[in-house]
């Protein structure tokens, strides 16, 4: 299991025995931080910071010792990530959406940024399409079948701000403010 811990860094636990979680070990970032969200792929933990408006790529191969690998910053209001492929998303409620690819880890080039009018609070990608939820906007769904030239399929409004959203196939599946 992998986990952030707000203000402090990675948290890695064997959960072998689940009545009895083991740590197996911690980055720390040892700097005060907002840790917003981590995604797992490979032998790296992609892990976002909310108030640094950066991802860190974290080697986890070696549970016991993980390791910064590298840093992308100008993601201003980072939430959480998501992989697909050679691609992580990372919404911003500043500036949308941000495409970086990761087959080229440390210099983690972005490929595209797209701009939406309500604040991006989560991202998920499933067949080519990235599926994005606002919390003033509702929902955008964008082509990526090109990431370096995304372009928007489709948007819903939502009676309340969309604060998480994954997708599997043609379903969306999205948390907000009501019941």
């Amino acid at each position: 299991l992998y986990g952030v811990n707000g203000a402090a860094g990675l948290d890695i636990l064997d959960l072998t025995d689940p009545a009895q979680p083991v740590p197996l070990g911690a980055y720390s970032t040892n700097t005060p931080a907002s840790l917003r969200g981590v995604t797992v792929a490979g032998p790296y933990a992609y892990v976002t910071d909310l108030m640094k408006g950066i991802l860190r790529v974290i080697d986890v191969s070696d549970p016991a010792q993980p390791r910064l690998v590298a840093i992308k910053d100008g993601l201003d209001d980072a939430q959480a990530p998501w992989i697909a492929s050679n691609l992580v998303c990372v919404a911003s409620a500043y500036c949308g959406p941000t495409f970086i690819d990761i087959s080229d880890i440390p210099r983690l080039p972005v490929l595209a940024r797209y701009r939406l009018a309500g604040d991006a609070r989560s991202v998920a990608v499933e067949g080519g399409r990235a599926y994005v939820a606002t919390a003033h906007d509702g929902l955008h769904v964008i082509d990526v079948s090109d990431p370096a030239a995304p372009r928007e399929l489709g948007a819903a409004e939502w009676r309340a701000g969309i604060w998480e959203i994954s997708a599997v196939g043609d379903y969306a599946y999205v948390a907000d403010g009501y019941d």
